[in-house]
């Protein structure tokens, strides 16, 4: 069934139809899926070929702290501090967040590291690194992910923290791997302009699409500027037509 709503929401094999992956979703999340509901939310947050309802996401978050405590944490503290369906309260976020440190270390110390990013809940954007660095070191996955994008959008590279590959290997990581194949297309297609090597560059475009297959769908912004600026071919217009339509449906401005 999730697999289904995947595919809906996606236009993956059939027509692309948030209303659709929803019906799918609600199925999975009847069996207590935590992936189904948190689908179902963000289609409702950001208005995924629907109009935006944030009601409906709190709703939903809601809903998700009785199925998984942590992810409603998670989610309900950010609504509270961005005031998403409900009056923005740091106060109210903060009792999730202190209830997420109790229950999930990791998980919480990545947020924070989020939340620094977007200097919410009185943290500085520069205490982002510190917060991913102490929430990788708990174990947690997304945390490295997070930290190698914060640092790349930066000029800067995972690999000055020296003693960190180390660190992965030892606890095990499966990555959060949008982002980090985002980074190895973005550096293939650098690395092909500098040294006028087109396959390069062509390799580079694959793994941005393929992560924006994975969920991280700033990368369309990049391979819409790919297409605009190549030959007008009838496969590169079409693949241009392609991702401005997947722009739309994901609301992201080019």
């Amino acid at each position: 069934m999730i697999k289904l709503g995947h595919w809906y929401k996606h236009g993956i094999f059939v027509k692309a139809n948030s209303r659709e992956a929803i019906e799918w979703y609600k199925n999975a999340a009847e069996n207590y899926n935590t992936e189904a509901l948190l689908n179902i939310i963000e289609i409702h947050e950001k208005g995924i070929g629907i109009d935006k309802n944030y009601k409906k996401a709190l709703e939903g978050a809601y809903l998700l702290k009785e199925i998984n405590i942590v992810e409603g944490n998670l989610k309900l503290a950010y609504y509270y501090l961005k005031g998403i369906g409900v009056q923005a309260s740091k106060e109210e976020a903060g009792k999730y967040i202190e209830e997420l440190l109790i229950l999930d270390e990791g998980k919480a110390f990545n947020f924070l590291g989020e939340l620094a990013e977007e200097n919410l809940f009185d943290k500085k954007e520069e205490d982002a690194v510190e917060y991913y660095l102490k929430a990788i070191s708990l174990g947690e996955t997304k945390a490295y992910s997070n930290l190698e994008y914060y640092l790349y959008k930066r000029g800067r590279s995972i690999d000055e923290f020296e003693n960190l590959e180390k660190t992965i290997e030892k606890i095990n990581y499966k990555l959060d791997r949008g982002k980090s194949i985002f980074i190895e297309g973005k550096n293939k297609i650098e690395q092909g302009k500098r040294d006028n090597n087109y396959s390069l560059i062509k390799e580079g475009i694959k793994q941005l699409k393929k992560s924006v297959h994975l969920g991280f769908y700033d990368a369309i912004k990049d391979i819409i500027d790919y297409y605009e600026n190549e030959e007008k071919t009838k496969s590169n217009l079409i693949e241009l037509f392609k991702y401005k339509q997947k722009s739309v449906y994901y609301g992201i401005s080019n």
